[in-house]
């Protein structure tokens, strides 16, 4: 039996990364204080942010990528700057 309910939410995840821009106008206000913080502090530093994933009733997970190494890390609600995150990203 196909379970349409799921194949509706898979397609939501889908149109989503379609239709919502990778970093929005008003990404300050999608996190949380200690998060703006480290954005605007490692900016200084060749880290540009890079993505916001924006789960539907979960924290926003923030994510950096250093314009010279490509490196990328995580940002964590209180603002901590993960560079060994294990998370694979593409490209």
């Amino acid at each position: 039996m196909v379970d349409y309910r799921e194949m509706r939410r898979a397609m939501m995840r889908v149109n989503s990364r379609d239709t919502l821009p990778p970093v929005p106008d008003d990404w300050a206000s999608l996190l949380t204080p200690e998060q703006v913080i480290t954005v605007n502090q490692y900016a200084n530093y060749g880290w540009d942010l890079w993505f916001i994933r924006r789960p539907r009733g979960d924290q926003p997970k923030v994510a950096l990528k250093n314009v010279t190494t490509g490196e990328c890390a995580l940002i964590d609600t209180d603002g901590e700057f993960i560079q060994d995150h294990g998370l694979t990203l593409r490209p």
